[in-house]
């Protein structure tokens, strides 16, 4: 038994003085009145087609930049190798005297499975690449106290060319176009992680 907090409206937006108020259809709304989970289901979706709203978390990040340093590629005592580089991203903005104001982020990538046989073969410094990954907390004890960290475990990437226009030739095509070329890891390890 599903009880309607709110009615259904024929237009989602509707005039309120000089902004627009968002009414929302009832099944955004609906709240059970047992305990059993009633999925939401947008008007116009498939009956077998369900939809839950705020059942799952996400932690995924995408990046574009230019890579800020050689690959470095490790192995743990397991032997599962492991590739790290460093990938600057650049924003502008304009601040409030009008001046241009530029700033580069440094992200630490690391690199799994097939991705790290195929970052130590192509990818060099200066190349610009396209990650897609999930964020890692880090923490290891020094002699001045606990260590933090924060890593992009990459899980998918795209070549998207090198600053030269000649290094990274890797599925591309000849001359002086953009190579690209879409890359998924394998399972990863991580045994004995950070090293």
């Amino acid at each position: 038994m599903i009880e309607r907090l709110y009615e259904p409206k024929d237009s989602y937006l509707e005039p309120h003085g000089k902004t627009l108020a968002i009414t929302l259809p009832w099944t955004l709304l609906r709240r059970p009145t047992n305990k059993r989970h009633i999925p939401y289901r947008p008007p116009g979706a498939a009956p077998n087609q369900e939809f839950f709203s705020m059942s799952r978390s996400l932690n995924k990040v995408m990046l574009i930049g230019n890579v800020g340093n050689d690959p470095e590629i490790r192995a743990t005592s397991s032997g599962t190798r492991v590739g790290k580089v460093s990938l600057a991203t650049n924003r502008s903005w304009t601040n409030q005297s009008g001046e241009k104001v530029e700033k580069t982020e440094w992200h630490r990538l690391t690199f799994f499975g097939r991705l790290v046989d195929i970052v130590e073969q192509y990818v060099k410094k200066g190349d610009r690449l396209y990650v897609e990954g999930r964020i890692e907390y880090s923490q290891t004890e020094g002699d001045n106290g606990p260590k933090y960290w924060t890593e992009i475990v990459i899980t998918e990437m795209v070549m998207l060319g090198s600053s030269g226009g000649g290094g990274s030739d890797f599925g591309g095509t000849s001359g002086g176009d953009i190579r690209s070329r879409h890359v998924s890891p394998a399972p990863e390890s991580d045994d004995d992680l950070p090293f």
